[in-house]
């Protein structure tokens, strides 16, 4: 059972940081990564990664930090940082840390203070969002991590070169995880079309990888996908006019058709179906004399349900069927196929279209793939609560836990402001409502009404020092302008305790672009 711990409350404007607790769930799989025993402590040690000296915008008064001190009225409101959360747990491989806030000062003083770094790092700045500079960031990260980031910005007005109205500061803490993320994002974009983007952990920019130009075939829209598990290709959905259908390209930018050898032509005119949609595959059923795709399929072949479909991606002739779900009276929708390959997650509805539930009940199933077999579907305890909608699962990469959504019955499942993400063992239990779905207090914004949807978990569990790390991306509308933008999350286990943390930006992300429905993955993507 998850049981919520909260952390000290932070300082002004800033939302306390909030820490959940659970039971583990069973054992890892091929997909953990055991990184042995802790990092020696850097906490003796003193390293001089932030400068002596500050740092100020050119044209700022050379006795601006003099003035600052000297008008320390604190008698303003302190200014609303929103990037990143207080109390983030941030990949020691994430782009270099990010800060954005609002106030009514146009003059900044941010100040970070770390317990073995012999300078504070103060910066001065008439700009709402600072970047840490690279270098420095990779430095930050290889000797500072697992210590609190102290954080502390304060505003004042700069008239004439003369500063007056200091606020308060607002502070909290960050910290960088000794562990790195592992893996690729690949999210579907909306804005001026659709297209499939990606970047790789820790990249500056995203690139363009599938779009409806580049297949030539009049596709419209390419949607929801998954990777396959070599990183090859990606696997998804695509509309030509009103009918979805399946296709399988490269990620290398060129969004070649997957080759002959890995699927084939009869595969291929499977995909064709229309109304079939959200393939999965699993890495236990993806070899040479085994590989299979799982997708939602209403058509002829389903009786006009829809139904968890399997297809063979090697077989020359038939090669595809449906997978039983006894005892299940609903329709199958949005799949999610475990690593070990024993068992399909799915939302179970009486009204499933393109492959997703709507605003009538939806549950949270599991069956067995039984070589494709199917046979008896069981609800997952605390997943399929009279009340509410349970909706996009998707299995931990060690296959424990179970990440998806929740609404409440009434609200949408597709594009719901209300949804937020949830989590709970992946036998059932007690689902635990994740602190990522909260935007920091100070922004006015409060969730549900933040559109937290489609949550994906990084390719794999990093041990280390008898801590488990899991990383979860989603996205959510709380970003200045509402659009749909990714977000990440730490979760750590430690024995019987799940520790979850705030979800901070991806600043890779084009700020005015729509994303929704990321994968992370081993996608084999242009890195830049």
């Amino acid at each position: 059972m998850l049981v919520r711990i909260f952390a000290g409350a932070l300082v002004v404007s800033l939302a306390a940081c909030h820490h959940h607790t659970s039971a583990p769930a069973g054992s890892g799989d091929a997909s953990v990564h055991d990184q042995g025993m802790p990092p020696p402590d850097l906490t003796t040690l003193v390293f001089s990664d932030f400068p002596s000296t500050s740092q100020s915008d050119p044209g700022l008064p050379a006795d601006v930090a003099t003035q600052l001190g000297a008008s320390n009225g604190a008698a303003g409101t302190a200014p609303c940082v929103s990037e990143p959360a207080m109390g983030a747990l941030i990949p020691n491989n994430w782009t270099p840390l990010y800060f954005e806030w609002s106030s009514t000062g146009n003059l900044y003083e941010l100040r970070l203070h770390v317990e073995n770094q012999q300078n504070d790092l103060v910066v001065y700045t008439t700009a709402t969002t600072y970047t840490m500079p690279a270098a420095m960031w990779t430095a930050l990260a290889s000797h500072s991590a697992d210590l609190d980031i102290t954080v502390s910005l304060r505003s004042a007005t700069l008239v004439s070169n003369a500063v007056s109205a200091t606020s308060l500061a607002a502070t909290g803490t960050v910290r960088i995880a000794p562990v790195a993320a592992q893996g690729n994002i690949v999210y579907w974009t909306t804005t001026n079309g659709s297209a499939l983007k990606g970047y790789g952990i820790g990249s500056a920019t995203v690139s363009t990888l599938v779009s409806p130009a580049q297949l030539n075939d009049g596709t419209t829209c390419v949607g929801c996908h998954t990777s396959s598990p070599d990183g090859k290709y990606t696997f998804f959905s695509r509309q030509t006019t009103s009918a979805y259908s399946l296709d399988a390209r490269t990620v290398d930018g060129n969004a070649t058709k997957a080759a002959a050898g890995d699927v084939s032509m009869n595969a291929f005119a499977h995909f064709t179906r229309t109304n079939q949609t959200l393939p999965v595959l699993s890495g236990a059923h993806y070899s040479a004399t085994d590989a299979v795709a799982v997708s939602v399929l209403s058509g002829d072949d389903t009786a006009n349900r829809s139904e968890l479909v399997w297809t063979d991606l090697h077989a020359t002739s038939g090669g595809t069927g449906i997978i039983a779900r006894t005892g299940d009276p609903g329709q199958a929708a949005e799949p999610s196929w475990s690593h070990d390959g024993t068992k399909i997650a799915y939302a179970s509805s009486p009204d499933v279209y393109d492959g997703r539930t709507s605003s009538t009940d939806s549950d949270l199933y599991t069956v067995p793939y039984n070589d494709h077999k199917g046979g008896p579907a069981q609800a997952v305890p605390g997943a399929s609560q009279p009340g509410t909608h349970e909706y996009y699962p998707v299995f931990s990469p060690d296959d424990t836990l179970l990440a998806f959504n929740e609404s409440p019955q009434g609200a949408d499942t597709y594009n719901e402001p209300k949804a937020e993400v949830h989590v709970i063992t992946a036998t059932g239990g007690t689902s635990q409502r994740l602190s990522a779905n909260d935007p920091p207090a100070c922004t006015g914004r409060v969730s549900p009404g933040q559109t937290n949807s489609w949550p994906r978990w990084s390719p794999e569990v990093t041990q280390l020092g008898g801590k488990s790390y899991y990383w979860i991306v989603f996205s959510s509308t709380r970003h200045p302008g509402g659009h749909p933008q990714l977000y990440v999350a730490g979760i750590v286990k430690e024995g019987n305790t799940v520790t979850d943390f705030p979800a901070v930006y991806v600043s890779a992300q084009p700020a005015g672009e729509s994303n929704h429905t990321p994968a992370w993955d081993v996608f084999q993507i242009p890195v830049k």
